[in-house]
């Protein structure tokens, strides 16, 4: 079975290694185009990814097409897709964002437009499973993010002059950060904030940081796997800010969450929906304030403990392969 993966790629105009898809900056394109592609040989199938679709590929899988799409890649993808369509193949959307949810929005457009192309859907959480549902009547599996990094254990590190927290993420997840940090009556303890995005969101961190109180000691830097593994290791416990009434992330994945599971940190987090299966394991941001979370961080750290043992397993990069490939040659053979 032939396998083409849909995302964007510019120079050249398809991938030419896993190392290139494992190191790109869109997690949807590292978790799950890289993991099939990295995993390709022991699921038997050949793996292509990119701009132009593999002419003899037997599924196609479209990615997430990026903000980029009304710049011509949304006539290019569904010229494709069309021609694609009409010879018989197999068209799987893979649909990590719920962008149809703003039909009028360059990516909510071109993914209204392609709906009748698709056989089939996979997504990264059960409730986005729900959101795609309203707009598709096809079968729709669910395959989570996998975690990027090998398993730490806790650390129990005592805080001395002060206790350093780690936050990570995308710019668009950054607003959820910014609004924690000026809510005074949660945000209530000094402390120094590591904090891991990408340009725009460490831009939008910056600008507001006169708003935070002067005993919030903010360290910003890029993003890396390698960097949140060095801040981890410094960290005392873990932020993740949301927004239960923000629609955007009615259908985020848990991957954040396990993520710092495996980072070995205690966590502090609102309860997305695909978070409140784990609810036992972190503290709920929105229930104490963090001056107590920071007095509670040993007991946090005995449930990090559990996590790793009874929850991150489930989120391997192996255990999820297997899922991708029972996915293709169990639902999708030719």
């Amino acid at each position: 079975m032939i396998v083409h993966w849909l995302i964007p790629k510019l120079i050249p105009d398809n991938y030419r290694s896993v190392e290139d898809l494992s190191k790109s900056n869109l997690a949807s394109i590292r978790m799950r185009a890289g993991l099939v592609g990295k995993f390709a040989s022991d699921m038997q199938i050949h793996f292509t990814a990119g701009d132009h679709i593999n002419p003899t590929a037997d599924v196609i899988v479209v990615g997430k097409i990026g903000g980029s799409c009304q710049n011509g890649r949304a006539t290019l993808w569904l010229k494709q897709l069309s021609e694609l369509k009409n010879n018989s193949k197999k068209i799987i959307l893979d649909y990590t964002d719920h962008h149809l949810e703003s039909s009028s929005s360059p990516m909510g457009i071109f993914y209204t437009n392609i709906l009748p192309l698709i056989d089939k859907a996979v997504v990264s959480s059960t409730r986005l499973s729900q959101l795609l549902t309203q707009f598709l009547d096809k079968e729709i599996t669910i395959i989570e993010d996998p975690i990027e990094i090998q398993i730490t254990p806790p650390q129990n590190l005592i805080p001395t002059d002060e206790v350093t927290l780690l936050w990570f993420g995308n710019a668009i997840n950054t607003p959820y950060l910014v609004n924690y940090l000026q809510t005074n009556l949660l945000c209530d303890a000094d402390f120094r904030l590591i904090v891991l995005s990408n340009g725009p969101g460490l831009e939008m961190l910056a600008s507001h940081q006169q708003h935070f109180r002067s005993t919030i000691r903010l360290d910003l830097a890029e993003w890396s796997l390698q960097n949140m593994i060095n801040a981890s290791l410094v960290s005392h416990g873990c932020l993740i800010p949301s927004d239960l009434n923000d629609s955007r992330k009615a259908g985020a994945s848990s991957n954040r969450l396990i993520t710092a599971f495996a980072l070995g940190l205690p966590v502090s987090a609102d309860v997305l929906e695909s978070y409140a299966p784990f609810s036992d394991y972190f503290h709920n941001i929105r229930d104490t304030p963090l001056s107590e979370f920071n007095k509670q961080l040993a007991s946090y750290a005995k449930k990090i403990e559990l996590a790793q043992e009874n929850v991150v397993p489930m989120f391997s990069q192996e255990v999820l392969a297997q899922k991708w490939k029972k996915f293709f040659f169990q639902q999708c053979i030719i």
